[in-house]
């Protein structure tokens, strides 16, 4: 399912997703309006909370336009059709005035063994498809390191990962105690970063303190 404020052709398209069509609705795209809201120092008469008015929401709406932004919230799992439907929101490419890149941030998506490798494969195609369009792709992902009795974790998404050609790199980990977390920087192909292989990457999170 797909819906969105659009305007032809943008000069940013915010997708964002989540299986439950409800949590779009109900949580993600108010958080838009929320953060937007915030930005502009907006007051609201009810204690703190932000009074959601038709002239509220054509303000919104009319800010983003004027900034050439589009918003399409999608629901459902991960799947090639998944993939068709992100990939609609680019204009055709006899179409592009300009070439489009693409940044992918997720967060806690590599938690299970039984859709890690369902989550890589269309995170892959989806790159792949805006490389091939000849724009520029990667994705920012955040993890802990090991999600303790569901069998997922950073190795394992790593490890499947370089079997379907994509390559990552650290650019966040935490130094603390408690449950490590780190955000990756994944691209597909050859990628000349300080960690030239998910191999030697995944020896650096391991390494001792």
């Amino acid at each position: 399912m797909v819906d969105d404020l659009r305007e032809p052709f943008p000069s940013v398209q915010l997708t964002v997703t989540d299986y439950n069509p409800s949590v779009l609705h109900l949580s993600t795209v108010p958080n838009l309006l929320l953060g937007w809201a915030n930005s502009l120092d907006i007051q609201s008469p009810c204690f703190g909370d932000l009074e959601v008015t038709q002239e509220l929401q054509q303000l919104f709406t009319d800010s983003l336009n004027r900034f050439g932004i589009n918003i399409s919230a999608v629901s459902g799992g991960w799947s090639p059709a998944f993939v068709d439907l992100i990939s609609s929101q680019h204009p055709p490419p006899n179409e592009r005035i300009v070439t489009c890149d693409t940044l992918i941030i997720a967060s806690e998506t590599i938690y299970s063994l039984s859709t890690i490798r369902l989550f890589t494969s269309t995170l892959l195609l989806l790159l792949k498809a805006t490389e091939e369009r000849g724009g520029r792709s990667l994705a920012l992902i955040a993890a802990k390191k090991v999600y303790f009795g569901v069998g997922g974790g950073v190795d394992e998404f790593l490890t499947v990962l370089d079997e379907m050609g994509g390559e990552a790199s650290v650019v966040w980990e935490n130094e603390g105690e408690g449950v490590g977390r780190v955000v990756l920087e994944v691209v597909v192909g050859a990628y000349d970063k300080r960690y030239h292989n998910t191999t030697e990457l995944m020896r650096r999170l391991h390494r001792p303190r």
